[in-house]
């Protein structure tokens, strides 16, 4: 407990963790203000404003996964590696501590602070949004979704946990490997921005090989999996077909119970890894 409070206090000292949550409504603004002009442009006059609204509602909480996701690289990557570039590393294993704790610390430091940075903005949203929706109520269902707007949220906070403890393991297995903090982010970010990309390729191949939906790859489109469970999108709609596609037998806790089973092996592997590692 004592190890974990440190890790906290490192990262509530940190300049890059204050930016991020000053970022947080900025970034917020700047996302559902663009949502909101593109889909004026984009959409039929004739269609009705909560649909609309709701586009523009859950294409702003997209751009706030993002947001979330890079901000949970970068603060893993600097937790996880800063220790060892600073050679203060030594210092913490000097006391009565093993390797492996140091790391759990770490790693639920990290789980603190993007649910701290989650519940940031699930609260910014409820002051932000509505002002770009023309009074839609979030209490109601809208006319995208076979639930209200408020859910979804919800929904989508309890994935973007989840995503999150899955970056975490996978930052800190680079972490461990490389012990450089700027590869890992490259890294980090590049698994997590062409995962998507790479799953779209698979989709080519899964009448051949089955079973190809559960790689670890596809476990990042838990977000859209959690949407795509209450949504009205119409058959017509490619994106909707191709997450259906790639996700096929998934639901929102069948993807929760293969993160943690994946996550499990890759905090297995880093430890292991980090025991045997000289510093």
């Amino acid at each position: 407990m004592k190890l974990f409070q440190t890790e906290i206090y490192k990262l509530t000292r940190r300049t890059s963790s204050k930016v991020l949550f000053i970022l947080a409504p900025l970034f917020m603004l700047v996302t559902v203000g663009t949502v909101k002009l593109l889909g004026q442009l984009k959409f039929d006059k004739t269609m009705i404003g909560s649909l609309a609204d709701s586009r523009v509602y859950t294409g702003a909480l997209g751009g706030i996964t993002s947001f979330i996701t890079i901000a949970a690289i970068i603060i893993a990557a600097q937790l996880f590696t800063n220790d060892q570039q600073k050679g203060t590393i030594k210092l913490l294993l000097a006391r009565p501590i093993s390797r492996v704790q140091l790391l759990i610390a770490k790693f639920f430091a990290v789980l603190s602070f993007g649910l701290v940075l989650i519940i940031w903005t699930n609260v910014l949203s409820y002051i932000i949004y509505p002002l770009f929706l023309g009074g839609h109520n979030l209490t109601k269902a809208s006319a995208l979704y076979k639930t209200s707007l408020l859910e979804v949220t919800l929904r989508n906070s309890i994935s973007e946990f989840f995503l999150i403890f899955y970056i975490a393991a996978i930052v800190m297995l680079f972490a461990v490997i490389t012990n450089s903090q700027a590869f890992t982010i490259v890294i980090g970010i590049l698994v997590t921005n062409l995962g998507t990309a790479i799953n779209m390729i698979m989709v080519l191949f899964m009448s051949k090989f089955s079973g190809i939906q559960w790689n670890p790859l596809n476990m990042l489109s838990i977000n859209e999996v959690s949407a795509l469970e209450v949504s009205n999108l119409p058959a017509s709609d490619m994106s909707g077909q191709l997450v259906a596609t790639l996700t096929q037998g998934m639901n929102l806790p069948v993807m929760i119970g293969m993160i943690l089973f994946y996550s499990a092996i890759f905090i297995a592997i880093s430890t292991l890894i980090f025991k045997r590692k000289q510093i």
